[in-house]
């Protein structure tokens, strides 16, 4: 499979209004969107090992982060909302959501990370510019094996309208 850039990726479910440029996607998510699986998804597939990494900014307010997706019964998401880590993940149906107070307040600006390898799917964020992803968890779900969607996902809760922007793309496939 070829080398991915942002232009591969496609919405899984509209978020009601986006811009996409090449190197970058500007979106308004609808207000009271559904949550995870099937909340605004912007989603692309590979089947290579593979470290990805890119930004979302968006307003307080707006749940924001990324999901590994094989159906609308197994997936796993995981998002900031304000200063929580917000996790909702199913296999097979059989669906968990919670969320975790972090030690860090809310940021407009997240750095995620995906790292697909032979043991699983990484996922990491961080809030500044530099330094390491705090990982999150290394993950597997049935359906992986040979290929992974993956992507940002974004669900608003609140009356109204929010923004978000994601930016920065980078993929190293790994050999």
């Amino acid at each position: 499979m070829k080398r991915l850039s942002l232009t591969d990726f496609s919405w899984l479910r509209d978020p009601g209004h986006y811009t996409h440029h090449r190197l970058w996607v500007e979106l308004a998510i609808c207000a009271h969107s559904d949550k995870p699986p099937f909340a605004p998804s912007f989603v692309a597939v590979s089947d290579q090992h593979f470290t990805s990494s890119f930004t979302v900014s968006s307003d307080e307010g707006l749940e924001s982060g990324i999901m590994l997706f094989h159906t609308d019964r197994t997936f796993i998401a995981i998002g900031r909302l304000d200063n929580r880590l917000v996790v909702t993940h199913s296999v097979l149906g059989w669906s968990n959501r919670w969320q975790i107070d972090t030690d860090s307040p809310w940021q407009r600006t997240i750095f995620w990370t995906v790292d697909r390898t032979e043991e699983g799917v990484g996922i990491g964020y961080r809030t500044t510019e530099e330094g390491p992803p705090r990982p999150v968890g290394r993950f597997t779900l049935p359906g992986l094996a040979a290929s992974i969607t993956y992507g940002p996902y974004f669900a608003n809760a609140t009356d109204g309208e929010l923004s978000a922007a994601i930016e920065r793309f980078s993929y190293q496939s790994q050999r």
